[in-house]
């Protein structure tokens, strides 16, 4: 029994380890739930099933309301490769954007072993200098995200919103039609998306559209962020357990194989 406790002592060394694990993952937890993409624990429920999966379908289907009908576009109303090439470089976007959903969704079970190696770290930190390190790699992380966030974002403000509303509106049929354009053109063979309220319904649909599509690459660099610069903490964290090996450390009572022993396991830890 006195052994349990002290097992369970040994686990948990860092007793505020919710707080930090919540300081390293928050804007990758915002990112990515958003889209649908944070991975469900194992024993998740019905409902949390439910949720994720309506969010994959409701982001698959933003995105692709913008490549469908301007691949349709494209080829049906685009004559001139020019134009075909500028619109085509635009929806390479959101096919990259697609590409990289895809891949979060089938490498769910990759992310949450990422997500539970990071929290395990932050339950088993030995010395409250390694806390240091870690917190100070995981503030530049989230400094990366805030980064990659304020220019993606600004990106889905300007186009998606600025530049659509500061244009002139476009005036047809001798002054009986007023409508803005779009900010990727719809091909008439589906519907006319002049006319109102289908103009205003399909442009808050493509703006919906963008912030999905610029969410996905902010998540994926986040995501890019978090994984190496803790990987960067710990090879610090190791470096410091080295440097301590041979200088070594006030109020420590281990031995120097235990020591060895620890930074061996650290250093397969980090290489896994």
């Amino acid at each position: 029994m006195i052994g349990g406790k002290l097992a369970t002592a040994e686990k948990f060394r860092n007793s505020s380890y919710k707080d930090d694990l919540s300081f390293n993952v928050k804007f990758n937890l915002w990112t990515l739930k958003t889209i649908g993409t944070w991975p469900r624990s194992p024993d998740h429920s019905l409902l949390d099933t439910i949720q994720h999966v309506t969010l994959n379908f409701l982001c698959y289907g933003l995105l692709a309301f913008i490549l469908i009908p301007c691949g349709m576009f494209i080829v049906l109303e685009i004559k001139d490769f020019y134009n075909q090439l500028k619109l085509g470089s635009a929806l390479s976007f959101f096919m990259m954007a697609v590409m990289k959903y895809c891949v979060f969704i089938a490498r769910e079970g990759d992310i949450r072993r990422c997500v539970n190696l990071i929290e395990n770290d932050w339950k088993n930190v030995r010395y409250e200098e390694d806390r240091k390190i870690m917190l100070k790699n995981a503030s530049f992380s989230r400094r990366l995200v805030v980064i990659c966030g304020a220019f993606m974002y600004g990106g889905v403000i300007f186009y998606y919103i600025t530049l659509p509303l500061t244009r002139a509106k476009i005036v047809e049929e001798g002054g009986n039609l007023t409508y803005r354009r779009l900010v990727y053109p719809f091909p008439k063979v589906l519907l006319d998306a002049r006319h109102s309220p289908i103009n205003e319904i399909f442009y808050t649909i493509q703006l919906c559209s963008g912030f999905v599509a610029h969410n996905i690459t902010v998540a994926a660099c986040g995501l890019a962020a978090l994984l190496t610069m803790h990987a960067c903490g710990q090879l610090q964290v190791l470096m410091s357990w080295l440097e301590k090996l041979v200088n070594g450390r006030e109020n420590d009572n281990e031995s120097f194989d235990q020591k060895l022993a620890n930074i061996v396991e650290q250093h397969v830890r980090i290489i896994k």
